[in-house]
């Protein structure tokens, strides 16, 4: 639903590493854009908000631009010379009002490779509008990331430089949980809401 905090979160996220506003991907971006600011990021996480009222056919070309890692290749109009493009490696995140995922599927058929390009959770947020207490703080915190922001990513990259040994222990860590909790191909990546599992933080999440 709309207005539940999906964007706050995404705005979370990506205050780790910069500013929320410079980091976000403007959904009515061409795809050209899209590619030159994925490319300017390359390993920094990259968000798009509110992807739902995008066509059908540029979410399907968009899952196939963020996992490909990289810009179509381009030559100059007179075909002499290529133009240099961007590569990227990382996660990107989006919210939406409808299923990222069901697009893809009807577009592109349930094969492997198209389910294995995206995972995505329905999320059933609280509805925190009646609770003045609750909603002063999230708009305390909302406030806080405008100017509060780039400090928490580039301290975990340098911690991780200064120890050596943290570096296998947080992939040994992410590696255990993707086994844990990855979906099968059955799954779709897109499980019915009353599939609800527990999630390792102690809060129950409907994928």
């Amino acid at each position: 639903k709309s207005g539940m905090g999906k964007s706050h979160i995404l705005r979370f996220a990506s205050s780790a590493w910069g500013d929320p506003t410079q980091s976000f991907v403007s959904r009515m971006a061409s795809v050209s854009l899209r590619g030159f600011k994925l490319g300017k990021f390359q390993n920094i996480p990259v968000f798009f908000d509110e992807m739902t009222d995008v066509s059908d056919n540029d979410m399907d070309g968009l899952a196939y631009t963020l996992t490909g890692g990289k810009e179509k290749d381009k030559m100059h109009s007179s075909g002499g010379q290529r133009i240099e493009t961007g590569n990227w490696s990382t996660a990107s995140f989006t919210t939406a009002n409808k299923s990222f995922k069901s697009i893809i599927a009807r577009k592109a058929g349930d094969s492997d490779a198209t389910i294995q390009r995206i995972m995505e959770y329905e999320c059933n947020f609280e509805d925190y509008s009646k609770m003045p207490t609750v909603t002063r703080y999230i708009d305390y915190c909302t406030n806080l990331i405008e100017t509060n922001y780039g400090l928490a990513g580039p301290e975990f990259v340098y911690q991780l430089q200064q120890h050596e040994d943290w570096k296998s222990t947080i992939h040994a860590q992410a590696v255990h949980w993707v086994e844990k909790h990855k979906f099968t191909n059955d799954e779709r990546f897109l499980v019915t809401t009353s599939d609800v599992r527990e999630h390792p933080c102690g809060k129950h999440l409907s994928f």
